[in-house]
Order: structure tokens, then C-alpha cells, then sequence
């Protein structure tokens, strides 16, 4: 069974993740972690939290994931971009696409995440991180020996790396 669309709109070839294949690179990552520090995969990749909880725990969440991978992460409220009118949201997908590799929403409108990753050259996530995101269910059927906040971790670092290394 394929998970539930979790990017938006991301450019061609859009990448099909099977639950399998998030779930064997989620335990990957986690058995390295227990060896060693995990590799920085993301090293030199620079992403986007766009939400109105920046300080949230579904942002936290996704930065502490991203950062433990070596990417920079950054957290915008959306009313720091001025989305009003379509020209608007391209002209911002434009520039968002040239300072990030990926941007998560969260408690984004659909429309406006939709429309922002239509305009946007880079993946355009659809609250990956969010505990209502399919990947959330993951986290509790990924078979390793950790808390909850450690399989979730791996879960979303696996779906990063599967869509950006």
C-alpha cells in the first residue's frame, strides 16, 4: 500500500514511496544512529518550516529531524510572506525555490500549499511532520526499540532523505 500523497506538488519524477521502503530507511537511520551519529544526508540542503506554530512541536519536530541530517532549516510565519493576490503566491514560490531545497507547511491552507508548490521548482510538503500526516502511523509500526519521538524522527528523516539526498 502506497502512502497518501505527502508532497504537495513536487517536480518531475515525482518519487512514489512505498510504506516498505520509508520503513526499511527508517530503521537504516535509526541503526546508525545507535552506532554512530547519523551521516549528515542533507548536508548543504537548505529547507523551509512555513506555519503559524514556528515554535510549535510539529516544527520542532521536522527542524530537529532535518538538523540531525546536516540541513539548515529555517521557520517562517506565513504572514511574513505577502500571499495575497496569485501573482503574489508565484512570486514568492519563485523566490522560496531559490533560497531552499524544500519547504514543509504546516496549518498552511490547503489551497495556498497546493498553489505554492504548483509555482515552486522544490518539493512543497503537506505537514510531513504534523501527527495527523499519514507518515505519523509509520512511526508506530517502524519495529525498532526506541520512544515514539525517536521512530517519528527516523520516519520523517526517511522521507527527507528519500526525497532530497
Amino acid at each position: 500500500m502506497c502512502l497518501p500523497a505527502y508532497i504537495a506538488v513536487m517536480p518531475e519524477p515525482v518519487l512514489p514511496f512505498d510504506e516498505n521502503t520509508v520503513l526499511t530507511t527508517a530503521r537504516d537511520l535509526h541503526d546508525a544512529a545507535r552506532v554512530r551519529a547519523v551521516a549528515p544526508l542533507l548536508a548543504g540542503k537548505h529547507l523551509c518550516v512555513l506555519g503559524e506554530a514556528v515554535d510549535g512541536r510539529d516544527c520542532k519536530a521536522f527542524i530537529e529531524a532535518a538538523r540531525e541530517l546536516g540541513a539548515q532549516v529555517t521557520a517562517l510565519h506565513p504572514g511574513q510572506l505577502a500571499l495575497r493576490t496569485p501573482a503574489d503566491v508565484t512570486r514568492c514560490a519563485g523566490v522560496l525555490g531559490r533560497l531552499y531545497d524544500a519547504v514543509e507547511c504546516q496549518g498552511v491552507a490547503p489551497g495556498l500549499v497546493h498553489d505554492l508548490g504548483e509555482a515552486a521548482a522544490i518539493p512543497v510538503y503537506d505537514g510531513l511532520a504534523c501527527e495527523a500526516h499519514a507518515t505519523a502511523a509509520l512511526a508506530a509500526r517502524l519495529d525498532v526499540d526506541a520512544p515514539e519521538a525517536i521512530r517519528r524522527r527516523r520516519v520523517l528523516q526517511a522521507m527527507l532523505v528519500g526525497s532530497l539526498a
